[in-house]
């Protein structure tokens, strides 16, 4: 970030000689290049700072003076104070959470800066990718060639894609369910009745033996004579299939 501030500040300096050598001196370049070239300079480095310097300034990693040992006493003093001093939407959950467990008399001793440390250690870093992902549809709905979507569309469809991902999120691991690799061709496994081949009776168990064994006609027609055959069988015969059928 200070190497890309002083290319705004030196115009003249080594770092644009790659660039001279292709468009010449930079102050002798037109007022369109220069506008795009500072542009350009202003969004880089404020990209750098979101992305590199400004989540390390939020909580919980602004707790890390606690258990800096070359931050003075007094330091973290005033670290614990201005954690206590904080609103609950300036604080993430887990500090909001540390200040609803741990007295502020307490936040200096040895138990306590031994669970942040540890905490800041096996905390999982984020970036703004994450983010950029979950928003990036809305992106892909807003640039419409031809015309402009209206608003009431958009979040219409960030909804839907929210709704969808949640719920598969919740079959993942609620369910225990993979999501199917083959979509549309027939219904997923947790579609599927728990009680599937378990309430066939004694007719589903004598259409089958009889279709199986009758080709003849349409299927319309073999299903209506296997229906006169099961009604032409006697009431012994009938509950010779019945167990079949809860088996």
């Amino acid at each position: 970030m200070d190497s890309i501030s002083e290319l705004a500040h030196l115009p003249a300096g080594m770092g644009w000689d790659p660039v001279i050598l292709a468009f010449g001196p930079v102050l002798s370049w037109n007022q369109e290049r220069l506008r795009i070239t500072r542009r350009t300079l202003c969004l880089v480095v404020g990209q750098l700072w979101r992305k590199l310097v400004y989540p390390f300034q939020q909580y919980p990693w602004a707790l890390e003076p606690l258990v800096d040992p070359e931050v003075t006493l007094s330091e973290k003093q005033d670290c614990v104070r201005s954690l206590f001093s904080c609103k609950d939407y300036q604080l993430d959950a887990f500090a909001r959470q540390l200040c609803d467990t741990v007295p502020q008399h307490a936040m200096l001793e040895p138990d306590t800066l031994k669970f942040l440390e540890a905490v800041l250690q096996r905390v999982v870093l984020t970036s703004s990718t994450f983010i950029e992902r979950v928003f990036s549809r809305l992106s892909e709905w807003a640039d419409v060639k031809g015309h402009s979507p209206k608003l009431s569309r958009i979040a219409a469809k960030h909804i839907s894609g929210r709704f969808q991902q949640s719920t598969q999120l919740w079959r993942k691991r609620v369910l225990k369910q993979q999501t199917a690799t083959k979509c549309n061709i027939s219904r997923p496994a947790w579609g599927h009745s728990r009680t599937k081949g378990k309430c066939a009776n004694g007719w589903h168990v004598f259409s089958q033996e009889y279709l199986l064994q009758n080709f003849r006609g349409t299927s319309q027609e073999r299903q209506r004579a296997a229906l006169r055959a099961w009604r032409g069988c006697t009431l012994e015969e009938k509950k010779r299939y019945s167990p079949l059928g809860a088996g």
